[in-house]
């Protein structure tokens, strides 16, 4: 039986509470290069994820090369993290995210297509 997104967010969110001590993102800077991977829920793939945050508000994307493959936009509300970028093929993906892991500098969330961020699958990356 295949876990819905919003049901896989809540398991990663409360996974991460549990594993670590987490604190709003608003207290630990959110901006810089992260790297990590993600896993469709379609294919169950593992891929590398790369992205920037940028303190203007802009997010870039990028490929395992270090090559800029995306470029958007994001927010800090309160605790929970949003962006939104698209790629050079005009595809566009939202992620989200509400948990960071303080001690290892690690971020979870959940990604999609165009403006619906729980669609696609989950993503975790480590602050570098």
């Amino acid at each position: 039986m295949k876990i819905s997104s919003f049901r896989l967010f809540i398991i990663v969110f409360l996974t991460g509470l549990i594993s670590c001590n987490t604190n709003k993102l608003d207290e630990h800077p959110i901006e810089g290069l992260w790297q990590g991977s993600y896993i469709s829920d379609e294919s169950g793939d593992n891929c590398y994820y790369s992205i920037k945050i940028k303190p203007d508000g802009t997010i870039e994307k990028f490929n395992l090369s270090g090559q800029k493959i995306g470029e958007g936009s994001w927010k800090l509300e309160g605790n929970i993290f949003c962006a939104k970028y698209c790629c050079p093929n005009g595809t566009e993906y939202s992620i989200v995210a509400s948990s960071v892991c303080c001690e290892e500098k690690k971020i979870f969330g959940l990604w999609g297509y165009d403006d619906n961020a729980t669609n696609g699958g989950t993503w975790e990356m480590q602050k570098k």
